[in-house]
């Protein structure tokens, strides 16, 4: 195959040569001839995913084939690869968005069901939702501590394990402290990851397409909201609301943990950079924190108008699910 047209090369440097044994990759007379992948000037990394992503070394050559004769590109070229697991990041954070979220809105089915077969006032039955979410508010900031220090994986794996046994232990539900301590804590611990760990997660992943990138795991929430609690209606319909909690319960403990599983705490563990770009040497943009201390967040004005937006919103939307 010829892959002369693939070649990025550099002053001085062509395809005529291959790099001979022990021949520094800084020599100027060196070439690399191997297909596939783009090396960066000295440095090392291992491969990852699918690709590097863009590659902006300024002393590169990607790799064409042993044997081309007359090539040379521009020194100022960009490569792309093929794929970025960035985006694997951003689907697998959409799913537990849906999963998460549909499960949590298809407790408003539950309701009737409830008060039909146990005599529970809805004040009995939505206490046990507002429970749900003071348990998922308080978790969350321990959360969002340990995601920074070990990463997403084995929270979500945690969080998976928390939410689907609550919906499945349900399906035994006899008692309404029962109720209380299955749905207003197992399963708020469950959802106390579904924001904080993936939305976080991928602002490390994607810097100059974060909002985009964030905006495609929202759209997991709502896709979640609307085909979930049709689904949990259907089976509660057909099949009565044990079986409808023990399928919900299963199916998202399958989903979450797989999806969790998926995720990596930032590109610079998989030897990539963020929004694709290859990891470059010195550089100081390779998908690292640059956050804010919990001193300096907690004194932002910014920080205090976005929790008053957060409590007007979400007072008034589950006014109306209640």
């Amino acid at each position: 195959m010829d892959l002369r047209g693939l070649c990025v090369s550099f002053p001085h440097l062509n395809a005529n040569n291959g790099i001979r044994d022990g021949q520094a990759l800084d020599d100027p007379s060196a070439n690399v001839a191997f297909a596939g992948f783009e090396i960066p000037h000295r440095s090392s990394h291992r491969r990852a995913g699918l690709g590097y992503g863009m590659m902006r070394s300024d002393q590169s050559c990607l790799i064409a084939s042993r044997g081309s004769r007359g090539t040379h590109c521009s020194s100022r070229t960009i490569v792309t690869s093929r794929y970025f697991y960035g985006y694997n990041i951003v689907a697998a954070a959409s799913l537990i968005q849906a999963v998460a979220i549909g499960g949590m809105f298809s407790y408003g089915v539950l309701f009737n069901e409830f008060e039909a077969e146990f005599g529970w006032s809805r004040t009995t039955i939505s206490g046990a939702s507002s429970l749900t979410f003071l348990t998922m508010g308080v978790f969350g900031i321990v959360v969002g501590r340990l995601n920074d220090r070990f990463g997403p994986r084995w929270l979500m794996a945690a969080s998976a394990i928390s939410y689907g046994l609550g919906f499945l232990l349900m399906a035994d539900l006899d008692a309404a402290w029962q109720l209380y301590v299955l749905y207003g804590i197992l399963i708020g611990f469950g959802l106390s990851t579904h924001d904080v760990v993936t939305l976080s997660t991928v602002a490390r992943w994607f810097v100059r397409r974060r909002g985009t990138m964030s905006g495609l795991v929202k759209a997991g929430t709502a896709c979640g909201q609307l085909v979930v609690p049709l689904i949990a209606a259907a089976l509660i319909a057909s099949h009565g609301w044990r079986t409808g909690c023990f399928v919900i319960g299963a199916v998202a403990l399958v989903l979450l943990l797989v999806a969790g599983q998926v995720l990596r705490r930032d590109p610079r563990g998989m030897g990539l950079q963020a929004d694709g770009g290859s990891p470059i040497h010195g550089s100081g943009r390779g998908g690292g924190d640059s956050s804010l201390s919990l001193r300096e967040a907690a004194g932002s004005k910014q920080l205090w108008i976005l929790a008053m937006v957060q409590f007007t919103v979400f007072s008034c939307l589950l006014t109306v699910i209640v």
